[in-house]
């Protein structure tokens, strides 16, 4: 008869030796990891190699809290019947080779409160009604190959701090039900996906998001000046959407005042750089480069801190480099061989045509050319002949 995870302490803990198994169930999930139990019962320790889809009809399904097997190569699918596990809170399955997709079945565990599922090679879409998923917390599915559309359901994930997709081929457009989620997510990270369209303006109800990570997509348009009112957010990347051409940094920007690192580089934005930007005094990197940003620097750009690393390259930036920014090291104006920054002498003191960051040593000059050889003296011409006597 199969044995309960129950039934057979062992050093302290419970064990559970596996019971019988079934023939050909070789897509089946392997498990061979912690199970968290109730308060009232150990730690029970599934050592062997069981499939998930044998889970022995005697184990008490509902006294099983947690399963976790983190990088070790763990393979198979997610099947059905994990809605067995009425009582599972958390799923940690980082970095394995589960393949598959996951479950429509998997909305039932209502108890979860962590799932965590990124490395693997999951495919196919989420789960249309994820967010009867209701108590989660963190919620990380990156770096599989899932596709299809963000499910708009993700809105009533309302206890979700957590949320990253990252690294997957969704595409579609942002779902604007993400602003429902105003008062616990800190961190949305969507990245290198496929994602498309304008970004939500909605997103503004976002009070306590801190990150936001939705570089690498196809996004249109300019940053939402509504996104000014996130003054929680301490990180942006916009960078590498290329379909934002014709955007623009709106003077809402510097309302961000937390702002540490803000990148749309490599995005073809144009218009020139807020004065506001001046305002955003947290900020550690300011990654402008790759765009089509035009006019002259703003003098207000002095009052950050003077370590601040600031990518301004390969835009369109004409006029006098302020002299405010004489005390920062760490700016770099153009690209070496000029790039398409046009600035127009006199340069602040430390700045020279040919100097990439500011306050470096200058390039050390260039050799002079070598001296041409001199012409190669011709031999002596022989003497006439002597006349004849």
């Amino acid at each position: 008869a199969p044995l309960s995870c129950l039934s057979m302490p062992v050093m302290g803990a419970w064990r559970w030796s596996g019971g019988p198994r079934r023939a050909g169930v070789g897509t089946a999930l392997t498990l061979a990891c912690v199970l968290l139990l109730h308060p009232h019962a150990h730690a029970a320790l599934l050592e062997d190699e069981s499939e998930f889809s044998c889970i022995p009809g005697s184990l008490d399904c509902a006294a099983v809290l947690g399963v976790e097997k983190v990088g070790a190569s763990l393979s198979g699918t997610i099947p059905a019947s994990i809605d067995k596990l009425i009582n599972l809170q958390s799923i940690a399955l980082d970095g394995n080779t589960i393949s598959g997709t996951i479950p429509e079945s998997i909305t039932a565990l209502t108890s979860l409160t962590s799932f965590e599922i990124p490395g693997n090679q999951l495919s196919s879409t989420l789960p249309s009604d994820i967010g009867a998923l209701s108590l989660l917390n963190k919620f990380r599915v990156n770096n599989n190959d899932l596709d299809g559309s963000v499910p708009a359901s993700v809105g009533s994930l309302t206890r979700v701090r957590d949320l990253q997709l990252q690294a997957n081929s969704f595409s579609g457009t942002l779902p604007t039900e993400l602003g429902l989620l105003s008062t616990t997510l800190l961190s949305i990270q969507l990245h290198a996906n496929r994602l498309s369209g304008p970004l939500p303006s909605h997103y503004a109800t976002l009070s306590t998001l801190r990150a936001m990570k939705l570089n690498s997509n196809s996004f249109t348009g300019g940053i939402p000046t509504e996104w000014g009112l996130m003054t929680a957010l301490t990180l942006l990347e916009l960078q590498a959407n290329p379909s934002m051409a014709n955007g623009t940094l709106p003077t809402e920007l510097g309302n961000l005042v937390n702002l540490q690192l803000l990148s749309v580089k490599g995005n073809e934005m144009d218009g020139s750089l807020p004065t506001e930007l001046g305002r955003m005094t947290a900020l550690t990197r300011l990654v402008l480069e790759g765009n089509s940003l035009t006019g002259s620097l703003p003098t207000t750009l002095g009052n950050l801190q003077q370590s601040v690393v600031m990518r301004l390259q390969e835009n369109q930036f004409t006029g006098l480099i302020p002299s405010e920014l004489a005390g920062f090291s760490n700016v770099e104006f153009t690209t070496p061989g000029g790039g398409t920054n046009v600035f127009r002498e006199p340069l602040p003191a430390g700045v020279t045509a040919d100097v990439y960051f500011y306050n470096s040593p200058p390039p050390p000059p260039s050799p002079p050319p070598s001296p041409s050889p001199p012409p190669p003296v011709p031999p002596p011409s022989p003497p006439p002949p002597s006349p004849p006597p």
